[in-house]
C-alpha cells in the first residue's frame, strides 16, 4: 500500500537535482537564527531557532521544503517580498491564537492559528527552541496540497 510519505519521498527523489540547487545556493550567515521564505514574491513562512548551530543544521531541510513549494508555482523567478509584507506576516503571527500542549519530549508544544497563519513552536521554560509559521491563504502551495493542514515542525 502506498502512503503519502512514500509519494512525497518519490517527488523529492525525482526533483533532487533541482532542490539541491536551492540548498546549495543558500548558506547560513554567522549568528543567523532564522529565515523568512517567499514563494512568488509572497511570504510563505518564517522559521526561527534558539541558536545559529541549530538553524544551520536544519536550514537545508527547510530550504528543500520551500523549494518544493516554489517548484509548484507559475512564477519560478518571483521577486522577494517587500519589508512591509514581512512585517505584516510577523504581526499576524503575533496576533494568532495559541494553544499549548505538553511536548512529546521536554517543554511545551505551542500551536498558532489565526487569519491566514498557522504554525507552532517548541518552548522550553522561557526559551523558544523552534518557531515555524506558515501562510495558509488560498494561493499557498501548502494550502492547496494540504487543505488547511499544517506542516509538521522539526521536533
Amino acid at each position: 500500500m502506498d502512503s503519502a510519505t512514500e509519494a512525497m519521498g518519490d517527488v523529492y527523489e525525482k526533483e533532487k537535482a533541482r532542490l539541491d540547487q536551492y540548498v546549495n545556493a543558500i548558506e547560513p550567515l554567522p549568528r543567523q537564527c532564522g529565515a523568512v521564505f517567499a514563494v512568488d514574491g509572497r511570504v510563505a513562512g518564517i522559521e526561527f531557532f534558539d541558536s545559529p548551530a541549530t538553524c544551520a543544521r536544519y536550514l537545508p531541510k527547510i530550504v528543500r521544503s520551500y523549494a518544493m513549494d516554489a517548484a509548484e508555482t507559475r512564477q519560478p523567478d518571483g521577486v522577494p517580498p517587500v519589508e512591509e509584507a514581512v512585517r505584516r506576516f510577523i504581526e499576524q503571527m503575533k496576533a494568532a491564537a495559541t494553544q499549548s500542549f505538553k511536548a512529546l519530549g521536554e517543554g511545551e508544544d505551542v500551536r498558532l492559528e489565526g487569519g491566514s497563519i498557522t504554525g507552532g513552536a517548541l518552548v522550553r521554560g522561557e526559551r523558544v527552541v523552534h518557531l515555524a509559521a506558515f501562510a495558509m491563504d488560498a494561493d499557498s502551495p501548502k494550502a492547496k496540497r494540504r487543505t488547511g493542514a499544517r506542516r509538521s515542525p522539526l521536533y
